[in-house]
């Protein structure tokens, strides 16, 4: 099914992109992850993340991050989309939330990135 969401639409596209530009297969499993239906994408609590990453590490989250839980170490986390209050917790540890585009462009090999969910 394709994404009707604008949004989606431009990160499938950027994913797909990066994926070809740099041969990186992580880029092309963000893709499909995101090519799925509104209704399969995951929704991840912030304790969860918590228990999956040590500090300073890089996440992505092909779906949005809720507040549930605590962050106990600074993370840097991309996600389609993020709470209120996941995003208070993050920035308050001194972690960032970036989006999908802008990982991929800082990390563009992918190196060290997380899929969480």
């Amino acid at each position: 099914m394709r994404s009707t969401n604008p949004e989606v639409f431009t990160i499938i596209r950027c994913l797909k992109k990066k994926s070809n530009e740099t041969g990186v297969a992580l880029w092309t499993v963000l893709a499909k992850k995101f090519e799925k239906s509104k209704h399969t994408r995951v929704s991840v609590n912030l304790s969860r993340i918590n228990r999956y990453t040590d500090e300073d590490e890089k996440v992505i989250v092909p779906g949005k991050v809720l507040g549930t839980g605590a962050l106990e170490h600074k993370i840097f986390i991309a996600a389609f989309s993020f709470s209120k209050e996941a995003r208070r917790k993050i920035e308050k540890i001194g972690g960032e939330c970036l989006t999908i585009p802008h990982i991929v462009e800082k990390y563009p090999k992918g190196s060290g990135i997380k899929i969480i969910g």
